[in-house]
């Protein structure tokens, strides 16, 4: 019997209702709690509140309480204080939802998320700053994949309840906590689904509801309104089998420069390295139209956006060749070649600096984990900055070097006239000897950092 193809996006659903009343009047199998670290509750109204008060009323007649079986759970007998971290923020603890026949669900799953750190005083109140740091977003993404993660470890788990984590107490503004809920979740089940096709179909896990509540019902219905209209361009995509992105470009961008400038310190980079990597993000805004080609053209689709870039890079290879068919179309002009030179430059310094930033910010970026597709992507982009170099000198020696010349000069360090030392001449030599160097060095780290003993398949 072949399996029932299981759609990623028929898994999740949206029901504007209260999390707790909604598991004990549907028979839900577990509710996900988002906890504070020490998961012994808040005296807040949350989740966390409302779910541990729920509990505890039906756990009354045993003379049990919540946060002892937790403490059971996690403490293994050692009886600590209950100010003890028992989950870290991006985590999850799996607990029983109750004891015996007195149980709200089978599982309550704790997460910890993350406070959101867009924050700045001003005066009396706080206001928020347009973007969080890319570590925020990163330790909320990470609470939902550990969500899936139990999913999969408990196979009794047909269906489960999940709060929007961090849009509560933690501050999180409610359309990014929504984007970011459910575009984790999507592509967790993704991920899930592609590296194990059979096994995903036949996992017992039917419904995902994401709940989404508020106390002002005008408030709800506005809300419901906004992850609505999130989950159906999210739906779209999961639907064609494809992951979808959290974050545009101009936003992922933003949130790297906070987080270097909020936290560099603390992981002990010194002046020099910190502000070398606040400065060459500034630098990179300069070239951020060629970046948001992507966002334009892939939308929220992570499979088109990364088709967006691969194609972005073959064109920037073989721009250089279109530049000397358009000079021997048309002929030479001063103002053309400084045109054509003013875009070469333009496209090569784009490219350096966009490898350099996957170089010294590799701790906070998360650079693709296909050794081969970057390999091949490197080798494409030193084509491409050979290419430059080459046409850069063509177009500055024009009519006293021959294509030869121009070629052996953009491949080798050679090439420079040795009655024409001028001064662009030798700037260029000396760029093409210390790209070159750059590409190497570059090559050759990331070939050694990815060395390891293969295992093969008898």
């Amino acid at each position: 019997m072949i399996p029932y193809e299981k759609c990623v996006s028929d898994i999740i659903q949206l029901v504007p209702t209260e999390i707790v009343s909604f598991v004990e009047q549907n028979g839900i199998d577990a509710i996900v709690n988002a906890a504070n670290p020490t998961l012994m509750g808040s005296n807040n109204s949350s989740v966390d509140y409302s779910i541990h008060q729920k509990i505890d009323d039906i756990l009354q007649p045993d003379n049990e309480t919540f946060n002892k079986i937790i403490k059971d759970t996690t403490d293994h007998a050692k009886n600590l204080p209950n100010e003890t971290i028992r989950c870290r923020r991006g985590q999850a603890v799996v607990t029983a939802g109750g004891k015996d026949n007195h149980k709200l669900c089978k599982y309550v799953i704790h997460v910890v998320g993350t406070k959101y750190d867009g924050m700045i005083d001003v005066g009396v109140s706080q206001k928020m700053t347009p973007f969080c740091t890319s570590s925020c977003i990163q330790n909320l993404e990470s609470c939902y994949q550990n969500i899936v993660n139990e999913i999969r470890k408990h196979p009794d788990i047909k269906k489960i309840a999940i709060p929007i984590v961090s849009s509560g107490n933690y501050g999180f503004p409610y359309e990014t906590a929504v984007r970011v809920a459910l575009a984790s979740i999507g592509n967790a089940l993704m991920d899930w689904r592609k590296r194990d096709t059979e096994l995903f179909n036949q996992s017992t896990i039917e419904k995902i509801y994401i709940c989404i509540y508020d106390k002002n019902d005008a408030i709800q219905a506005d809300r419901y309104r906004l992850a609505g209209k999130v989950w159906k361009s999210y739906e779209k995509i999961l639907r064609y089998d494809h992951k979808v992105v959290v974050q545009n470009t101009w936003m992922a961008h933003c949130r790297y420069i906070r987080e270097i400038w909020k936290y560099d310190k603390n992981r002990g980079y010194f002046a020099i390295a910190r502000n070398f990597r606040l400065l060459l993000m500034i630098l990179r805004i300069v070239f951020l139209p060629v970046l948001l080609i992507k966002d334009f053209l892939g939308g929220y689709n992570w499979e088109n956006r990364r088709a967006v870039v691969e194609a972005i890079v073959i064109l920037k290879m073989l721009l250089p060749f279109s530049f000397y068919l358009i000079i021997n179309e048309r002929g030479y002009s001063p103002a053309l070649a400084a045109f054509l030179q003013s875009l070469l430059l333009y496209f090569m310094v784009d490219t350096v600096t966009y490898l350099l930033v996957l170089i010294v910010l590799s701790d906070i970026q998360r650079p693709s984990a296909n050794v081969i597709r970057s390999m091949i992507f490197l080798f494409i982009n030193y084509l491409e900055v050979s290419a430059d170099i080459a046409i850069l000198y063509y177009l500055n020696n024009f009519g006293h070097v021959s294509i030869l010349q121009v070629v052996q000069f953009g491949i080798g360090t050679d090439g420079v006239l040795s009655n024409n030392f001028s001064n662009i001449n030798m700037l260029l030599h000396y760029a093409n000897s210390g790209i070159k160097f750059f590409f190497v060095s570059l090559a050759f780290g990331y070939f050694a950092n990815h060395l390891h003993q293969r295992k093969f398949i008898s």
